[in-house]
């Protein structure tokens, strides 16, 4: 029904790319950004105080460089939302799309979580922030634009670099073809 894209860099990536209705992008956002609180919620309930305690999964730089912060979570997202795109292209191998992207998404944590917390997700970002403020625990918030800018900014390079380099000399016709319809 919702096509899946439960991070709003994809959302992005798809709606700049023309593969998504920028009119429906709003409400796509709400609902991701809706959707990490109530996953947050699911902790706290899950966990009971000591989710708060322990920090509820908020993603957090910590003392590094904010280039470098941002470096992480752009590569981070820019691998994830470019295999999305490469697991939906018309060429890919149909059934396989929810294990690629699982398995890029941990390829992608291993060596970004160090620095940031890999959240790679401005959804995923913003709701444990929101929850962990509600429940009286500490958010650095004054991180939270480096995130988001590292995220979506990511999601539309990829979207973007990946439409570039997947048109072939066989999309010309099927381009010329639609034009003409």
């Amino acid at each position: 029904i919702s096509g899946n894209h439960i991070n709003p860099a994809v959302t992005l990536g798809l709606a700049v790319t023309g593969k998504f209705p920028w009119r429906q992008v709003p409400g796509y956002l709400l609902a991701q950004v809706l959707g990490a609180i109530v996953g947050s919620f699911a902790i706290v309930g899950v966990l009971g105080p000591r989710a708060s305690e322990v920090g509820l999964g908020v993603a957090s730089y910590g003392d590094i460089p904010i280039y470098q912060a941002f470096i992480a979570e752009f590569v981070g997202t820019f691998i994830l939302v470019f295999t999305v795109f490469g697991v939906i292209h018309r060429k890919a191998a149909p059934g396989f799309a929810g294990v690629v992207i699982g398995l890029v998404v941990f390829a992608a944590i291993i060596p970004v979580a160090p620095a940031t917390g890999a959240s790679i997700n401005p959804a995923r970002t913003t709701g444990p922030m929101l929850v962990q403020q509600l429940l009286g625990g500490q958010v650095h918030w004054e991180q939270w634009p480096v995130y988001v800018l590292a995220e979506l900014s990511a999601g539309v390079v990829a979207a973007l670099l990946f439409g570039l380099i997947s048109k072939t000399a066989a999309d010309k016709p099927a381009l010329t073809e639609a034009k003409a319809n």
